[in-house]
């Protein structure tokens, strides 16, 4: 895991796809990261690789955001949908519930 504190309130965290979930897991049980912000992607054509952020957030004590980018590859790309853990994230999943 490759990970930077870049200010007091934000740090940057590169998560193994495989522990994307536990990883959000810990953040919100034991950490109090107790908002699902949203998501963003990133298309590394040069590298051939592609990246999701995932932004957590904590509104409690500490109000930190973490961005959590997890890799994948370009020509399979794939990522554990975090749901199950968050309902809000269906609101970031496409194809959109309008789009049926």
């Amino acid at each position: 895991m490759d990970s930077k504190v870049e200010s007091d309130r934000r740090l940057w965290a590169t998560i193994d796809s495989k522990k994307i979930l536990d990883v959000c897991k810990h953040l919100t049980a034991k950490l109090d990261f107790d908002h699902y912000s949203g998501s963003a992607g990133v298309d590394w054509i040069a590298r051939n690789e592609m990246e999701v952020v995932e932004i957590m957030a904590s509104h409690g004590g500490h109000q930190v955001v973490a961005m959590l980018k997890v890799k994948t590859p370009r020509e399979s790309p794939s990522v554990p949908s975090l749901v199950p853990l968050y309902w809000k994230c269906l609101l970031y999943t496409f194809p959109s519930p309008r789009d049926s």
